[in-house]
């Protein structure tokens, strides 16, 4: 089973990193919450084992398993909240890790864009497994 690195940078407002493949190549970029959201912050850095899933709202999608008092964290697609950007600010995530092609900045926040795109590439990469291990940890010394 593949066990594929989340590599992420903490910032004030948000959580960014990205996730690479078992050659340590990029497949995409992903962004959370701020590790200190009272609401819901960002994944605890650990290893998770990542089954697929049919969501009701994102169809299918990887969730997370056993993430320390959380149920139903999804790695998905990710819109704005009108249903048409293709960007995501950690503001629309519910404590979900929401996927993006490349690193931006919307109304002051760190974000991701091309979110369809990244999410095609992510699950065309895993387009045979049903599962998979998340490893997540803190990429040090990175700079924003």
């Amino acid at each position: 089973m593949k066990t594929l690195p989340l590599w992420r940078t903490y910032l004030p407002n948000g959580t960014r990193g990205y996730i690479e493949d078992t050659d340590n190549n990029i497949i995409c970029h992903a962004i959370e919450r701020a590790k200190d959201d009272p609401d819901h912050p960002c994944v605890p850095e650990g290893t998770y084992l990542c089954k697929l899933y049919q969501s009701p709202e994102h169809g299918r999608v990887f969730m997370l398993q056993d993430v320390p008092g959380r149920t139903y964290v999804e790695i998905h697609i990710c819109e704005g909240l009108n249903g048409t950007l293709d960007y995501v600010r950690p503001a629309f995530l519910l404590g979900c890790v929401g996927l993006g092609m490349y690193e931006c900045w919307e109304h002051g926040e760190p974000a991701v864009c091309a979110s369809h795109e990244a999410f095609r590439r992510f699950m065309d990469y895993l387009q045979s497994d049903e599962a998979f291990y998340l490893r997540i940890l803190e990429l040090k010394g990175a700079t924003t």
